[in-house]
């Protein structure tokens, strides 16, 4: 069984952040895109060269966030889906996602019990059939 570290846990937790915030913002995202995509296509080429390389140093140095700044990040996060006006059908994801990420923070792969359990179910099962097919 594989082990997550604290690194590993602060980087997925912090992709659940960026992911639900990406979708509360969803009629924004075609504006994103563009945006985006004028950015790239402006700095592309200096991010190719060796200002790249010292750029992604520095991005590795800050991501992912510590444990310290992503719990009040979705803690805030999660407070401000729940209580906005938006449609219940619009606050589940992001708010659902946020206590994941906080749930793999404080717990750690939790999850993986789960579907490692039913994994080990299946292929009992499946041995099972085969034994008494046989």
């Amino acid at each position: 069984m594989s082990t997550v570290n604290g690194a590993q846990r602060n980087r997925h937790a912090g992709v659940l952040l960026i992911l639900a915030s990406a979708m509360w913002w969803a009629e924004w995202f075609p504006a994103v895109l563009v945006t985006a995509f004028f950015l790239w296509m402006i700095l592309h080429k200096r991010l190719e060269d060796d200002p790249g390389g010292a750029l992604l140093r520095q991005w590795q140095r800050v991501w992912p966030p510590g444990a310290f700044v992503l719990i009040p990040f979705l803690l805030v996060a999660t407070f401000v889906f729940w209580v906005s006006t938006r449609p219940a059908e619009a606050k589940v994801l992001p708010v659902a996602l946020n206590l994941f990420a906080l749930s793999i923070i404080l717990l750690g792969s939790w999850w993986r019990l789960f579907a490692q359990g039913a994994a080990f179910r299946r292929v009992r099962q499946e041995s099972q059939l085969a034994e008494s097919g046989s």
